[in-house]
Formats: structure tokens, C-alpha cells, sequence
């Protein structure tokens, strides 16, 4: 399936740059908390020495998002793995795609406190449009994920059903 590989293999590149971003994201957040004078650029206008402590928690939040979507992401990479060896209806894919569905939960929820956490620190106070839709998809697409869990299972006591009665 030419479909299935092309999948895995964009999977893997965004894998990949998503780990790039976070090789860089975590030393950054650490030697701001720790060191912030030898930032040396600014960030949103400001010296990185300059930068709140809230401004900087906001971060670690975001960062911690990004960490969960970035492991949904492995998870799903495993599922590709289990769908070329043609382990479709096995077990650690249902589970994988409901722990997908519950980390991009968390992952979301981290992101939306992030987001509102840091609007507050600016002293934006308004929700937008653009927040809502975030809100919406983020969750949206966990829900996929966990129905998907449950199409794979109802799927997978079909087949065993069918094999017991041929």
C-alpha cells in the first residue's frame, strides 16, 4: 500500500522536525530560567532577562503541550509500524489510538492554559474566534481518536466472531 508508506513516512519527517524544535526548546526554556542574561535576542520585544516569571512558566506550559502532542505523534508512528506488519486489528492498536486520544486531551488542555495564562500575563482578557476553533479541533480531534479506538474494537470482536463460526 503505497498510501500507508507515504503516511509513515511524512509521520516520520514531522517526527523528526518536531524533535529538532524540541532539542532546542528545552535547553532555551531551562537557560532562561536559569541564566537569562546570555539570551542574546529578544523575544516578543523584551531581553530574555527581562522576561516574567509568569511569562516563563506560560512557556514551560506550552512546551509541556508540545511534548504531549510530539508523544501522540511516536504513538501513531507505532501504529503505522503495526499496520505495515498488517497487525490491524491488534490490540495495542486500539489502545494506542485511545491513549492518542487521551494525550492530545491533556496535550490541548495544557496549550488552552497556556494560551489563556499568557493573554492574562499580557492583560488580554478576550476570548477570539481563532481560540475557540483551536478549542474546538483540539478536541475535536481527540474524540476522533478515541471513537476510531472504539470502531477498531467493535471491528476486531467482529472479526473474531467471524472466525469462530467458519
Amino acid at each position: 500500500m503505497t498510501q500507508l508508506r507515504t503516511l509513515k513516512f511524512l509521520v516520520q519527517i514531522l517526527f523528526a522536525l518536531s524533535l529538532i524544535v524540541m532539542f532546542f526548546l528545552i535547553p532555551f526554556m531551562v537557560l532562561s530560567i536559569v541564566m537569562p542574561e546570555s539570551i542574546p535576542f529578544k523575544i516578543d520585544g523584551e531581553m530574555a532577562k527581562d522576561i516574567s516569571v509568569a511569562s516563563k512558566l506560560t512557556l514551560f506550559i506550552v512546551i509541556a503541550g508540545f511534548a504531549c502532542f510530539l508523544y501522540a505523534l511516536y504513538i501513531f508512528k507505532q501504529i503505522l509500524i503495526l499496520f505495515e506488519k498488517k497487525k490491524v486489528f491488534d490490540t495495542s492498536v486500539i489502545t494506542y489510538f485511545k491513549k492518542i486520544g487521551r494525550i492530545i486531551y491533556g496535550g490541548g488542555l495544557l496549550l488552552i492554559i497556556g494560551s489563556v495564562s499568557f493573554r492574562l500575563t499580557q492583560g488580554e482578557a478576550a476570548i477570539d474566534l481563532d481560540f475557540i476553533i483551536d478549542l474546538i479541533f483540539i478536541f475535536a480531534l481527540g474524540l476522533f481518536f478515541e471513537v476510531l479506538s472504539g470502531v477498531f474494537q467493535w471491528a476486531k470482536n467482529l472479526k473474531e466472531e467471524n472466525d469462530l463460526t467458519v
